[in-house]
This record gives C-alpha cells, structure tokens and sequence, in this order.
C-alpha cells in the first residue's frame, strides 16, 4: 500500500494544475497571460496549450516523485532514532538529554528535507514563469482594465496554507516536548479538518468564478 494514496495525489495534481492556470485568464480576444506587474498579455492558443503541457509534465514528475521521497524520509527518520538511542546509550547518555538530542537531530534532517524540496519547488515555478515573461515582454498590454482582468487573491488557499503551517510546527514541536500532546486540547484541533476541507472548495470554486467572470467579459 502507497504512503500517499491516489486520492491524495490526485488533489495535488488539480491543486498545482490550478496554481498554473491562475497565470492565464480567458478574454473574448483569448488567452491572456497576467505578467506579474499585473498587466494582460495576448498569448495564441498554441503557446497556452505548450506552456501548459510543460507544466503539467512538471507537475507529474513531482507527483512520481513523492511517495519515493516519502519512504526514504521515513528511512532517515527510523534511522536517527534507532541509531542515535544506540549511540547516546553507548556513551552513556540517557534520560531527558537523549531524548532532547534525537528529537533536534529528528527536527534538523525533517527541515532540512523540506526545505530542500520547497527550494526545488520555488525554483521550478519561477524558472517556467521566467520563461513566459520572457515571451511575452514585448507585446503591448491588451486593452483590458488591468485591475479587471486580475484575478482575485485567493486568500481561501493562503488560509489551508497557515493551517499546514500551524500543524507542521506543531508536528516539529512534538519532538522537542513529547508532553506537548497531553497539554493539547485536541477537540479544538480535530475542528481544523472540516475547516480545511471548505477552506479546499473554496479556494476551488473562487478560481472558477474569476475565470469564468473573465470569459464573459
């Protein structure tokens, strides 16, 4: 069985495939791409259609690539522990120390592969936007209101993003402080999963609408 199931990956896939299309908005001219100064630039069908499968092959390969990162973090995590509780025993270490000195080593290695990932992340995007930038510096602005044809903030996904955040510390914390749990009043957090889940349509359903406000201008 996967560490990640297909139902999972698959909420990634359409997550990214959005994040891409949020660049483009549909115009009764056509595709317009909105550069990051705001303004919409004129892009023909064909090159959407290449920047997109581009995109989506990138977002595949990140995809494939999960469940292996997945089980070799699971490894180095195993790892550490059995090998630092060994070590520090050998050297006659033990107790509230031991304890504090795997749970760093544990919080460095998971941060350090995190942080490596989202660096690879950034990194990736940026380049393809670079990309399109660069095609399409030279074209004059269409004439759309630039604020019209920005699409909104999404402030629904910057909240499942502050949720996230908020769990992985507290994931990291635990680590430190294995009492941590029981001081937790865990009804409060069991509230964060239906919230994430409408936070998850609507950050959905607001995409759809400023496309589809586009498209009937």
């Amino acid at each position: 069985m996967s560490i990640l199931d297909d139902y999972r990956l698959d909420q990634l896939r359409q997550a990214e495939r959005r994040r891409f299309q949020r660049w483009f908005v549909p115009t009764p001219m056509g595709w317009a791409y909105i550069d990051r100064s705001g303004r919409p630039r004129g892009v023909t069908d064909d090159e959407y259609r290449g920047w997109q499968a581009a995109a989506f092959v990138r977002i595949e390969a990140m995809i494939a690539d999960l469940p292996v990162k997945a089980v070799w973090t699971v490894v180095a995590l195993i790892t550490i522990m059995l090998g630092g509780t060994i070590l520090l025993s050998a050297l006659g270490i033990d107790g509230t120390v031991r304890h504090i000195a795997i749970g760093v080593a544990v919080v460095i290695v998971e941060a350090g592969l995190i942080g490596i990932d989202l660096f690879d992340y950034v990194r990736d995007w940026r380049v393809q936007r670079d990309g399109i930038e660069a095609a399409v510096v030279g074209r004059a602005p269409l004439p759309i209101d630039p604020e019209r044809a920005r699409i909104p903030r999404n402030w629904f996904l910057i909240a499942q993003y502050a949720i996230a955040g908020g769990i992985m510390l507290l994931y990291f914390s635990t680590h430190l402080d294995s009492r941590l749990i029981e001081r937790i009043d865990w009804r409060w957090v069991f509230l964060v999963i239906p919230m994430a889940w409408g936070l998850h349509f609507a950050e959905r359903h607001h995409d759809a609408r400023a496309q589809d406000r586009m498209r009937n201008r």
